[in-house]
């Protein structure tokens, strides 16, 4: 928990893990500093490949964190992860600000 509530910001923390034989954990948490959801990716995989991706990106737009906070105790691990992310959270944004953009193909 917060020591002070963060006043409703949402904010998603990431766990690297600093043996390759555990999961990357993604958690949203409430402004209390409780947990609301969390997205474990299994070891061995890239955050940027493959269903992890859409997974990742998904769970952005769910949880629609205004910081994204990554935790340096998996050493240059971490950086690795908050360079993906950062790509990551970039589709996410573009994703969510055309999400009313109307295709040409699509109907009114």
């Amino acid at each position: 928990r917060f020591l002070v509530p963060t006043d409703d910001i949402p904010v998603v923390g990431v766990c690297c893990p600093t043996d390759p034989k555990e999961p990357t954990y993604l958690v949203s948490v409430s402004e209390y500093g409780e947990l609301n959801d969390h997205l474990a990716i299994p070891p061995g995989t890239r955050l940027d490949q493959g269903k992890n991706r859409g997974k990742i990106i998904d769970f952005l737009l769910m949880s629609r964190p205004l910081a994204v906070l990554v935790g340096t105790s998996g050493g240059f691990g971490s950086r690795l992860v908050h360079r993906k992310l950062t790509d990551l959270i970039n589709e996410a944004v573009t994703r969510w600000n055309s999400r009313d953009i109307q295709g040409e193909d699509e109907d009114d």
